[in-house]
Order: structure tokens, then C-alpha cells, then sequence
């Protein structure tokens, strides 16, 4: 009565972290975290990382792209014993589950196409909730939990889902490195780096949060100033109309 528990407890220890499903192929990177070797192909491919370097999905650990993927001999003898007492306990529902699953996988909509999908789902696109600033990465409702879970991800910034241009755009265009400080002097975004080594370095920088709170706290008073402003304007054209209409009338008296 307690094999299907274990299976239960053994089959969580054994799911990739891309796919969340059970390994298929295991390789492992420097960092220690293993994948599907189809998955971690699939998340490299995708990724936006600098020419030569690979970046954990699970850590965000740069290392360089190593001419072939180290399989995990030892976690793979694990799957397979997993997936072969697994097969000899399964019930048919089970196996009816299965076959329905393997005919599903593949479908596409079209409705995707205009949709930010997650880049860790590689077979069945699910579409994204939101996109990590930090890893570069969109993810869906079930990634995103693996990626809260991680302790140090908890610091990673999170936004609506985006594509790569709005990704481009939170980038420093001289460093590539995420825009994380603001300028206050110049008064634009800047990265680490900009602060440390170039123009802005004697500059007075604050953190991006800090300065959309500061935004935040002023934005009452600058709705408060356009809107006089507003009615100064409006004032003035109304003068401005009725000089016209006192001009039309002038010009037709004889």
C-alpha cells in the first residue's frame, strides 16, 4: 500500500524544472541543476545571453557553452527504474490518460501567434503571466511558481508579459546590463556599470524604484499643475476669440 506514495514522493524528485515533467535524458550544467537534454537545448536556443555563454534557467549561472551537454548517467538509471515500475503499477485510466495526452501534444491555435508564450514550455506553449527582467524569460502560471519557489529569484524583476523589443528596451544599449538605477542628474536609466564607469559615475543615482516612487508621490501635484495650466490656456484662447469676434464686427461697421 506504501509503493504508490513512494512512486508519488520519487516522481517529484525527478521532474524537470522546463518541462515539469520527468526527466527525459538528464544532462547537467556546471551550476549542479539538471534538465531534459531536449529542454535545455530548446531554453538555449531562446535565450538572449551573450555570444559564448549559456545561463541556468534555475539559477541564471553563466558558464560557457560546452561543446556537448554532460548526460547525468546516474540520474538517468534513476528514471528509468522510476518509469519502469511506474509502467508495471499503471491502471488503465492511466494508460487511457496517457495516450490521450502523447494525442494532444503537438496542437497549435492560432490565438497563440498573438500571444507572449513561455519560453519554458517547449512542446505545448502555454501562454505567459508574466516575464522575468532579470532572466529575459516569459513565464506561464505553472513556471512561474517553480521560479518564485527558487530563494534567489524572489529579487528578480516581474512585468506583464513582453516581447524582445520591450526587453531591448530595459537593456543598457552601451552594456546590455538590465536597467536597474536612475539618474537623477541626467534624469534617464541607467545600469550598473554606467554608474560605475562612465559619464554618470560622480552622478546623483537613485534605484529605479525609488525613483517611480518619487514619480508616484508627485504625480498629484503635477496633474494639479496641468490643470491650471489648462485653464490658463483655456482662458487665454477665450480672449483671444472674442478680440476675433470685436475685430469681424469692427471690420464690417462702415
Amino acid at each position: 500500500m506504501a509503493e504508490p506514495r513512494v512512486l508519488k514522493e520519487l516522481e517529484e524528485e525527478l521532474i524537470c524544472s522546463v518541462c515539469l515533467d520527468v526527466y527525459r535524458n538528464p544532462v547537467s550544467l556546471s551550476c549542479g541543476h539538471s534538465f531534459c537534454e531536449a529542454c535545455i537545448q530548446g531554453v538555449l536556443r531562446n535565450q538572449r545571453c551573450p555570444q559564448g555563454l549559456l545561463s541556468c534557467p534555475l539559477c541564471s549561472a553563466q558558464e560557457a557553452l560546452p561543446t556537448k551537454l554532460q548526460p547525468n548517467i546516474q540520474l538517468r538509471s534513476v528514471v528509468q527504474k522510476f518509469l519502469d515500475t511506474s509502467e508495471q503499477n499503471a491502471t488503465p485510466e492511466e494508460e487511457l490518460k496517457r495516450e490521450v495526452e502523447c494525442e494532444e501534444e503537438g496542437e497549435s491555435s492560432d490565438l497563440r501567434d498573438e500571444e507572449i508564450l513561455c519560453d519554458f514550455c517547449l512542446e505545448k506553449p502555454q501562454p505567459a503571466v508574466k516575464t522575468c527582467m532579470n532572466c529575459e524569460t516569459s513565464l506561464c502560471q505553472a513556471h512561474l511558481g517553480k521560479h518564485s519557489t527558487k530563494a534567489f529569484l524572489i529579487s528578480h524583476v516581474l512585468m506583464e508579459p513582453c516581447d524582445a523589443r520591450v526587453l531591448a528596451e530595459r537593456r543598457c544599449s552601451q552594456h546590455g546590463k538590465l536597467l536597474e538605477c536612475y539618474c537623477v542628474t541626467d534624469s534617464v536609466c541607467v545600469c550598473m556599470l554606467c554608474c560605475a564607469t562612465s559619464s554618470h559615475r560622480n552622478h546623483e543615482i537613485i534605484s529605479v524604484e525609488e525613483a517611480f516612487g518619487h514619480a508616484q508621490n508627485a504625480f498629484p501635484k503635477t496633474v494639479q499643475t496641468l490643470k491650471k495650466h489648462e485653464a490658463a490656456v483655456n482662458k487665454s484662447l477665450e480672449n483671444l476669440l472674442s478680440q476675433q469676434e470685436k475685430i469681424k464686427v469692427c471690420s464690417t461697421v462702415p
